[in-house]
């Protein structure tokens, strides 16, 4: 937990032109959206770093968190304990504000999550929850010397992995390194009249471990 501010300020920063992020809050004006994004991402974060399952790149001292990617390992649950405290917090803030349909959006987007997460079993394998490089270092090849140790890892372990994105600059990224699409739709729309521009895709991907070689 003790690098919690530093992994935040590199993810925060990544994600406030996120496009699942800025149509879950897009009611929220573009300026005052950052808190709201910022919020969530701690949220998961928070989560992700208690599972002990936290990749960075580079040299704390002196360049501090550059590049990192936060998964929850096999078998381990979201904990639905701290999600509630985020949510209770969510609810009053936004319906305080009168954001019935951001509120209602918030809690769809993550039901619609949860469903897919059960019914693609992805409780069996990692979970790859946060990609994300300093802006200040990107184009340096930071994200390909982390995945390279992540699917290391997962084909010496013989462990799946499981993402979704919502950036469609990223699949063929993702597809590079074993990833396989499960299916890509529309995210929930909430209301039903807004305007289909908003509303991103979703990709579901996983990846199944490589055999291991009788060297390995």
């Amino acid at each position: 937990m003790s690098d919690l501010q530093d992994i935040l300020n590199v993810n925060a920063k990544s994600f406030l032109n996120d496009q699942y992020l800025n149509y879950m809050f897009h009611e929220i004006e573009k300026e005052e959206r950052a808190p709201f994004i910022r919020a969530i991402q701690k949220a998961f974060i928070k989560q992700t770093i208690g599972a002990n399952q936290s990749y960075c790149i580079g040299d704390k001292a002196t360049d501090g968190v550059r590049s990192l990617a936060l998964m929850l390992p096999p078998q381990v649950s979201w904990p639905e304990d701290l999600w509630e405290v985020y949510t209770q917090k969510q609810e009053k803030i936004l319906l305080g504000r009168s954001l019935t349909d951001t509120y209602d959006r918030f809690i769809e987007l993550e039901e619609f999550f949860s469903e897919r997460f059960e019914h693609f079993n992805a409780i069996d394998g990692y979970y790859l929850l946060i990609l994300s490089t300093d802006e200040t270092y990107r184009g340096q090849g930071l994200a390909n010397k982390i995945m390279n140790i992540l699917v290391e890892k997962l084909d010496r372990e013989q462990k799946s992995c499981y993402l979704e994105c919502t950036n469609s600059k990223l699949l063929t990224f993702y597809e590079r390194y074993g990833f396989q699409a499960l299916q890509t739709t529309n995210l929930p729309i909430i209301p039903a009249n807004i305007s289909l521009d908003l509303v991103p895709k979703v990709t579901f991907f996983k990846r199944m471990p490589k055999p291991l070689t009788s060297n390995q």
